[in-house]
């Protein structure tokens, strides 16, 4: 019994889906209207949500566009190096998910080989930064720096005890790529009406593993004599137990989108926002986020696709009474062909899936061609979107569905009699 139920509930469809072909066919003119009606409306559809999808793809690609550079200076912002920047800090940065890029260095003092503590001012005539990357070398390039086979800048973030080596002390000792020279290491710190005082750290081998061009370019301070990794200096410092200072530091924002969550991260850290009036100090304490072109694209963004975002309940309101008065122009002048069905005994029921069958092939013909033609139109995006496109045609179905049956159900409401022998 089952079974004959479904064959025959199987068999009505099929009757109701040929019906609907015959009806297409034979109101071509008005079928192939309410065909292009769908395709122009899924059409404009398509335009506009590309233009949504545009926009956040955009703002998605814009921290590569734009990038947030940040900087560690002192309270007042008047220096940028030469700061006391907490080991701690450093250490929180480096671990930060928020930060990318991490560039930090130390200064130090050197005298070639040992010598007597007590004529340290007669022998310290080596500038070293500590650096992790070449980027903390102002107006010194990568193509500037010629490196032994075999080892890339990459060896500035470990902590090895490699050197490179600028070519004038290199002509001035008379040493080679790949000599190891000995350096005693001095490190400067702040004492008391901010005089600078040097103390002894270490000596210590290293290998020079590069030369660098002379740098006609830096403006912050002295030129350095020699780049050995910020790790191995630091290092130094834990190994000799004397607390370890920066000079300075500056990163990018990782994800620029969390610039909220950022900023609390570095409040956390116990960095603030500069204060120009603030008296002098060297500890290296506030942070300069440049953010500001950043804020401004993203805002312009993000704007548009609220403006975008907010016309869609509209347009949707808008694509159902489409399908109203689209279904209801089309079928008003069928009431006679409606009426004749329900006289030979075709229940309302049957006469409704029938005409609704109908509007549903239309505006499926309707929206593959719409499609269509925005894939032409869209090609490099619609395979990006197509989630996108199938959710908005969904919806698009669903309402302009909604309008014709509405415009369906009050062509039901007609009288049979009177639209019998009632003109059009």
């Amino acid at each position: 019994m089952t079974d004959r139920i479904f064959f025959l509930e199987r068999d009505m469809l099929m009757l109701y889906f040929f019906m609907a072909i015959r009806n297409t066919w034979h109101y071509k003119h008005k079928s192939m209207l309410n065909v292009f009606i769908c395709a122009f409306v899924i059409l404009l559809l398509n335009i506009y949500l590309v233009n949504i999808v545009s926009n956040q793809q955009q703002l998605q690609s814009l921290p590569d566009a734009i990038s947030v550079y940040c900087r560690i200076t002192n309270l007042n912002g008047s220096q940028e190096v030469g700061l006391n920047i907490k080991e701690e800090l450093i250490k929180n940065l480096e671990a930060s998910s928020h930060v990318k890029n991490l560039v930090s260095t130390v200064r130090l003092s050197a005298g070639v080989n040992d010598f007597p503590i007590e004529d340290w001012n007669k022998h310290l005539n080596l500038l070293i930064l500590g650096t992790n990357s070449i980027q903390g070398v102002v107006g010194l390039e990568e193509n500037n720096v010629v490196l032994i086979e075999g080892v890339d800048f990459e060896f500035l973030e470990s902590s090895t005890l490699q050197c490179i080596v600028s070519q004038e002390q290199m002509e001035k000792n008379q040493w080679l790529i790949g000599d190891h020279i000995s350096l005693k290491l001095f490190y400067s710190h702040y004492a008391r009406q901010n005089e600078i005082l040097f103390d002894p750290l270490e000596l210590i081998s290293f290998r020079i593993v590069g030369s660098m061009a002379r740098i006609n370019l830096y403006t912050d301070g002295l030129p350095p004599d020699i780049l050995i990794p910020f790790g191995a200096a630091r290092d130094i410092y834990n190994r000799k137990g004397i607390p370890f200072y920066a000079d300075s530091a500056f990163f990018y924002v990782a994800d620029p989108l969390a610039l909220n969550d950022f900023k609390w991260e570095m409040k956390d850290f116990g960095l603030v926002s500069k204060a120009p009036a603030a008296r002098y100090t060297y500890t290296g304490d506030a942070l300069t986020v440049r953010d500001s072109t950043f804020i401004t694209a993203a805002s312009r963004l993000q704007q548009s696709i609220n403006v975008l975002g907010g016309f869609r309940p509209f347009i949707f309101v808008v694509v159902v009474f489409i399908g109203y008065i689209t279904s209801y122009l089309l079928i008003y002048n069928r009431k006679r062909e409606f009426a004749i069905m329900r006289s030979l005994g075709v229940s309302q029921k049957k006469c409704y899936v029938i005409l609704l069958f109908e509007q549903f092939l239309l505006m499926l013909g309707g929206g593959i061609i719409g499609n269509m033609f925005s894939a032409l139109f869209f090609l490099d995006n619609f395979e990006l979107m197509i989630i996108e496109i199938i959710q908005f045609n969904t919806l698009f179905f669903i309402c302009y569905l909604s309008g014709a049956m509405i415009a369906l159900w009050r062509l039901g409401r007609i009288s049979v009699m009177e639209a019998m022998f009632k003109g059009d």
